[in-house]
């Protein structure tokens, strides 16, 4: 069984490899933040995250990567692919290939966000979904909370297989007696790029 002080080196090591997407990532230097030697530092990750940690890593570049083609448009595909930690545009398209089954070209030019959309067809959907994009978004304000738990699913893709995350957040909310129509926050977080 995993240790809390595990888990939380580990969560250290997460944290860091989010930050630095970007730069060389090494499981040396990794397994350093974590304080464990590298092979252990190995397993202890795989049992926490479920996956090894260069497969974690390729994921998240991949992942971070695919995000920034559908919304960071004015970007080149170089850009991003330096940004997601590749060191040209060639070895970049090879792995994105190699998960997406298209070039960082086609997937971006294949965002849904930019194609047609027939269900502006109907007049109200079509005023109201026009209506969104004069909505004035509140004004953010950090507050200290009380400590608190925390649970949360992570989800990975880019379909409608969310669904099966929040039902599994919802049977664990049921297993351990959480009420989920209390003081609950639900968030949504995506990777579109670092709060500046």
């Amino acid at each position: 069984m995993l240790t809390h002080q595990q888990i939380s080196r580990i969560n250290d090591v997460l944290y860091f490899i989010h930050m630095n997407i970007s730069e060389k990532l090494l499981a040396s230097d990794l397994a350093t933040i974590a304080a464990y030697s590298e092979q252990h530092f190995h397993r202890l990750f795989k049992a926490v995250v479920g996956e090894a940690v260069h497969h974690y890593i390729r994921r998240i570049r991949m992942e971070f990567a695919a995000n920034q083609l559908m919304f960071d448009l004015g970007t080149s595909v170089l850009d991003i692919g330096i940004k997601s930690g590749y060191l040209s545009v060639s070895s970049f398209s090879r792995a994105f290939k190699t998960i997406f089954k298209m070039s960082p070209g086609e997937w971006r030019n294949s965002d849904r966000q930019h194609q047609p959309k027939p269900f502006l067809a109907d007049k109200q959907v079509a005023t109201y979904y026009q209506s969104l994009n004069s909505i004035t978004l509140p004004k953010c304000e950090l507050i200290e909370l009380p400590q608190r738990h925390v649970a949360y699913v992570r989800h990975q893709g880019y379909d409608r297989s969310i669904a099966n995350a929040w039902q599994t957040l919802k049977v664990w909310a049921n297993m351990h007696n959480r009420d989920f129509s209390g003081n609950l926050v639900y968030i949504i977080q995506t990777d579109l790029g670092r709060v500046k």
